[in-house]
């Protein structure tokens, strides 16, 4: 009896186990599930107060995973990590470059190492989605100080990985195709149109001036629209005009501007328009320059040192006026004062203005 009673404890111990790390497994599929909707509901809120306090629910949510062998939950923790590093925002050089570094430094220390062409092979469809995701939020913050983002490569052998299942979506391959146009791989994402024709096709890279380390690269849309070359902006004497913006507020802006005629005087001699490397509408592009050739948007491959020089390309439009390669002058925003913040940053560099408007 006692030999029996001994036999069945050790049973019920055993199923009693097992029972534990079913019910530990389901705990942690549900509380990754929880990070999931809680994330995905970031779409249908309202209001900066209800974001804030959904992207931190979210975050204390992951917390749990921050430290875990699980890819799921490292990649939930890192959207999360950057999604609430990001509700600090004050549109600073040094606010970009800390979330960037904190995020890239997270994804190695933490995620790469499940990445490997090897361990990609037994990633469920789940924990690929989940990397996938946090890849592509980390990538776009270091794509904003144009610092080499580790994940590009990783982001973009999911991708592959995903399509050699046939689970990948036009959706995310739009996601890595921008990826990779926001970090100048304009040749890599050439590549992936040929895989995704949904995405449209891109003019062929002619590389004129290869921009060096303190030089700032742009691109020139040929007239047929088939060809893009690379040019490098570094003006070292002189007044000199630089502009950063393509959105909407930035084409109000331009409207605004091109109403003075000493503006687009300037502007034609000595200013340039970067906009958007992810702004791949090349006829908007061509017909926006017929109608105002002195704001004509050129997309920007690489800011190289501009950066650090106190040229913003975080807000937009952003407007920097220089002399002797100095920047004397800059501003941020579209229309509430616009036209006398031109004027004055005219002036600055020394250039006339009558302030007559056409």
């Amino acid at each position: 009896m006692k030999l029996f009673r001994k036999k069945n404890m050790g049973a019920l111990f055993l199923l009693a186990l097992v029972s534990m790390q079913v019910t530990s497994r389901e705990a942690r599929a549900s509380d990754l599930q929880s990070v999931r909707l809680c994330l995905d509901s970031l779409s249908s809120v309202h209001g900066v107060e209800e974001y804030e306090r959904v992207v931190k629910t979210c975050f204390e949510l992951a917390k749990p995973f921050a430290e875990s062998d699980s890819v799921s939950g490292i990649s939930l923790y890192l959207q999360t990590l950057l999604a609430e590093r990001g509700l600090r925002h004050d549109g600073s050089r040094e606010f970009y470059r800390a979330i960037a570094s904190e995020g890239q430094n997270y994804f190695v220390s933490h995620l790469q190492k499940y990445l490997g062409n090897e361990n990609l092979r037994r990633l469920s469809e789940v924990e690929l989605l989940d990397a996938l995701e946090a890849l592509d939020t980390a990538v776009f913050y270091s794509s904003l100080v144009y610092a080499e983002p580790a994940g590009l490569g990783d982001e973009l052998r999911i991708l592959e990985t995903l399509t050699e299942r046939k689970l990948a979506t036009p959706a995310q391959a739009t996601k890595v195709f921008q990826s990779l146009l926001g970090n100048s791989e304009w040749e890599r994402a050439a590549g992936l149109t040929k895989s995704w024709p949904e995405l449209g096709s891109l003019p062929r890279i002619r590389r004129e001036e290869a921009p060096g380390p303190g030089e700032l690269g742009y691109l020139t849309l040929s007239a047929d629209l088939g060809t893009l070359t690379l040019k490098k902006y570094a003006p070292t004497t002189g007044p000199a005009i630089l502009i950063y913006g393509d959105c909407h507020f930035a084409i109000e802006a331009f409207r605004e501007l091109s109403a003075h005629p000493d503006f687009v005087k300037a502007m034609l001699r000595y200013g340039l328009v970067v906009g958007s490397p992810n702004n791949t509408d090349f006829a908007a592009i061509d017909s926006w320059r017929k109608q105002f050739p002195a704001f004509e948007i050129h997309p920007l491959y690489k800011t190289g040192a501009w950066f650090e020089r106190g040229f913003k390309n975080t807000a937009s439009p952003s407007f920097a006026f220089l002399r002797n390669g100095k920047i004397e002058f800059a501003f941020e925003g579209a229309l509430d004062g616009l036209t006398e913040k031109f004027r004055t940053g005219l002036k600055k560099i020394g250039l006339p203005v009558s302030g007559v408007r056409k």
